[in-house]
């Protein structure tokens, strides 16, 4: 079984490992990482045109990223993991967005926020699944943004 991180590339390092009693090898190659869009783009950001309400305390949205963008800003339909910034905006009570992979349940926060900040933001790394994140929203309701600055492929 083979597992690729990143663009394979000539002269890429590899490693073969094989365990205990497994019958099987897997080899794993890995390139210089992350090949990021020229140009960063915005995958998600429900404020567009200010027609979509606040995401509800307790409610997990999917957001499709693969295949998502254009020009210089396309995610590949390969990708398999992306970085970017994730931002809490406009919420009135403290509470969290929790990132992950779509359909993989997380109860760690990927941002926290409290009353009296307009606005904050972390940076993340996370995993697509079916082309997908999920975020979900804790404590009060909010709009998210999500800015993606490279993939995985």
């Amino acid at each position: 079984t083979d597992a690729h991180v990143g663009r394979p590339r000539p002269g890429a390092a590899s490693e073969t490992r094989r365990g205990g009693n497994a019958p099987t090898a897997v080899r794993v190659a890995w390139s210089a990482g992350p090949v990021p869009p020229s140009a960063p783009s915005r995958g998600f950001d429900p404020r567009v045109g200010l027609v979509h309400p606040k995401k509800a305390a307790g409610s997990t949205t999917t957001v499709p990223i693969a295949g998502q963008g254009a020009g210089n800003s396309h995610i590949p339909v390969d990708a398999i993991a992306i970085m970017g910034n994730l931002t809490a905006t406009g919420y009135t009570r403290g509470g969290f967005l929790a990132l992950s992979p779509n359909g993989v349940a997380v109860t760690t926060s990927s941002v926290n926020f409290i009353t009296g900040q307009s606005a904050i933001a972390n940076s993340f790394i996370v995993g697509l699944a079916g082309g997908a994140v999920q975020v979900k929203v804790a404590g009060s309701a909010t709009h998210f943004v999500i800015d993606v600055t490279g993939y995985i492929q």
